[in-house]
């Protein structure tokens, strides 16, 4: 029997309207990409969504590499691009932000998913793993696929490509 205190620190950026704006958001989005999936792909349904998810992101974010540099880290620039804050209502981020706010997305339409911390190209990054109708799960990086202006979607729905390196063990994933 163990027993853990965890204490988190609120961010001073953090309001409760920001949540209020984010799930507004969130449930915007995921109308449209259902809309976009009963228009596109009926018999792909779920991968119409993803890939709307995928496009949305890519489309209306900037990758905000400056909040890589930590001397930012007491900015409301750098909460929002380390949070789903910065690309769900800000315009950018950072791969945290962009991963965290596709699982928001995958989350909110019921699409089972994983936020994934790791390494990829020896250097810390975060994406997302998808579970899609077929029982398997794919890598699905949208911050990679950013290109400036939509998804490349090279970093689509894609088999374990050998270079995104999960940190740990990701439990009960069975087919990744």
């Amino acid at each position: 029997y163990y027993k853990y205190v965890v204490t988190v620190k609120k961010s001073k950026f953090y309001k409760a309207s920001l949540e209020t704006s984010a799930k507004k958001k969130v449930n915007q989005i995921v109308k449209e990409a259902k809309a976009y999936a009963d228009a596109n792909d009926r018999e792909n349904y779920v991968y119409a969504m993803v890939e709307y998810f995928d496009k949305w992101i890519c489309e209306n974010n900037t990758y905000d590499s400056s909040a890589l540099d930590s001397s930012y880290e007491a900015t409301a620039k750098y909460y929002y691009s380390h949070s789903c804050y910065g690309t769900l209502l800000k315009g950018y981020g950072i791969c945290q932000s962009y991963a965290m706010t596709m699982s928001r997305l995958l989350d909110a339409a019921g699409i089972r998913n994983m936020y994934v911390t790791g390494t990829a190209n020896g250097a810390g990054h975060a994406w997302n793993y998808v579970q899609m109708p077929d029982g398997h799960w794919y890598l699905l990086d949208s911050a990679w696929n950013d290109n400036g202006s939509s998804s490349s979607k090279r970093y689509f729905l894609m088999p374990n490509d050998g270079v995104h390196i999960p940190k740990g063990d990701i439990c009960g994933t069975g087919n990744l």
